[in-house]
């Protein structure tokens, strides 16, 4: 089992209560919300474990070696644009979210100019490293977040004031015709590190049958997390009330005993770590998908090569800082839903392309 492929899963699941995932199936709860993430996890387990079995057929290439090698040149350009252009919304997204959430929670007279300019920073400056660096460097912090968002969640779900009844009103709607809009959402939990496929280190070993079961197993545990925990904590009519649920969830949590008094900040800071990660991990991706991998023989040699890249980044950054000086939180949430539609048509296409190659691959044998 290959723990910097388990690693990509997990910080594309963490991200999920960020970028509005909550409050887009909050607005939906009596819609057809919870049936449509049952078909969600049916519909996007199935996706994934086609992918990982199509590439078990290529043994060790990454995503884009698959594409350069096995596919059209007139598909595998355009398809490396599109997906590196969903990679840098994505990166952008979350750093604009994590920004807003951060004035608004730590303080609210603080320039969000300068903490998007530290944001923009940071994540640019990550998104150069080395990709066995990333990697190394988010199997570390992915270890350190985990247990401390457990125990935020106990935290929460052991609270004497913490309402049962409200979770299990939601039950009254499990046979509610699935909203279709969410289902295309959700579906990022179990697919969204699919165009994350490109280093080396994440397909250095195939994909096993563990992950056929982790995968839906791990979604639907982080789901019922970011989902149903407000719902006790807040009630079901309370939670339409917060645009960043979690935020106001984890401010409900008071420690009697230890250093940090208020959840808030620990949740904050967990966040502040995965969403760098995710942006890192997006622009270097998104970069890569570009200029393609570094094992994939490149005809650019490796200096120009990482002035190509610091020069994307920086575009990018540019470009970031000032769509959110300009940009709106309703604009902002708006945009986010419309890139999960964009990313799980993605994330199709190149599911589709991979399985065509490899099922072109088995038939020349």
């Amino acid at each position: 089992m290959n723990h910097y492929r388990l690693g990509l899963i997990g910080i594309v699941m963490l991200i999920t209560p960020i970028v509005y995932l909550p409050r887009l199936f909050i607005e939906s709860r009596y819609n057809g919300a919870i049936p449509a993430f049952f078909v969600s996890v049916l519909a996007g387990t199935l996706i994934s474990i086609w992918f990982l079995n199509s590439m078990r057929t290529f043994k060790g290439l990454t995503l884009i070696e698959v594409l350069e090698q096995h596919a059209p040149a007139y598909l595998s350009w355009p398809a490396r644009v599109v997906v590196s252009i969903a990679g840098y919304a994505g990166g952008a997204v979350v750093l604009m979210t994590m920004s807003s959430v951060t004035v608004r929670f730590i303080n609210p007279t603080m320039d969000i100019h300068v903490l998007l300019l530290c944001f923009v920073l940071a994540g640019g400056w990550s998104a150069l490293r080395t990709s066995q660096a990333l990697m190394f460097g988010m199997e570390y912090w992915v270890l350190l977040c985990v247990p401390l968002l457990l125990f935020l969640w106990y935290k929460s779900a052991s609270n004497p004031m913490f309402d049962l009844d409200a979770i299990l009103t939601m039950t009254d709607y499990l046979t509610v015709t699935p909203a279709w809009h969410l289902i295309l959402v959700s579906s990022f939990i179990f697919t969204g590190f699919i165009s994350f496929y490109v280093f080396k280190e994440a397909a250095k070993w195939q994909a096993s049958l563990h992950e056929a079961w982790i995968i839906p197993l791990a979604g639907l545990i982080i789901f019922c997390g970011f989902f149903f925990i407000p719902f006790g904590v807040h009630g079901t009519q309370a939670v339409d009330h917060y645009i960043y649920i979690w935020m106001n969830t984890a401010d409900s949590i008071q420690m009697k005993h230890g250093l940090i008094e208020r959840g808030v900040f620990i949740y904050l800071a967990v966040y502040m770590i995965i969403s760098l990660l995710f942006i890192s991990i997006s622009w270097h991706s998104a970069t890569m998908w570009i200029l393609k991998s570094d094992q994939s023989g490149v005809e650019v040699s490796s200096k120009k090569r990482l002035r190509y890249q610091r020069l994307l980044v920086v575009v990018v950054g540019i470009l970031v800082f000032v769509c959110a000086h300009y940009i709106s939180e309703q604009q902002l949430y708006r945009f986010t839903t419309y890139w999960f539609y964009a990313r799980f048509a993605v994330d199709v296409i190149l599911v589709v392309m991979v399985g065509s190659a490899a099922r072109r691959s088995k038939e020349s044998l």
